[in-house]
């Protein structure tokens, strides 16, 4: 867990290859895709919109990393484009595992 922590500390400075890399590895290990998924909503505002991109569209796998990053980007949304948050409002709609989970919602 302490290199998925490290990696999100330094997912600023990853190409496009390492990005892809770890985008695709969260599905693999779920763990990993839980710390990850935490750690990339606090810095989500602050990367490049490509790298933006590529996390949204990793969100249309169902694992821990897309259930994760979900839930927990709800509470950043006010740092995001309109247009990020609309893209963000699209992929739950379509894909039923990003919907917040009971709890979370009774926490609000």
């Amino acid at each position: 867990m302490n290199l998925a922590r490290g990696l999100t500390e330094s997912f600023t400075y990853l190409n496009l290859a390492e990005v892809l890399g770890m985008l695709e590895y969260v599905g693999l290990n779920h763990g990993y895709g839980k710390v990850l998924g935490q750690g990339l909503t606090e810095k989500f505002a602050s990367l490049d919109e490509w790298k933006q991109s590529w996390i949204l569209d990793a969100l249309q796998r169902d694992n821990d990393f897309s259930r994760t990053f979900a839930n927990r980007i709800q509470k950043n949304l006010t740092y995001l484009s309109l247009q990020m948050r609309e893209r963000i409002k699209g992929l739950a709609a379509k894909f039923p595992y990003l919907e917040r989970s009971p709890l979370e919602k009774e926490k609000r």
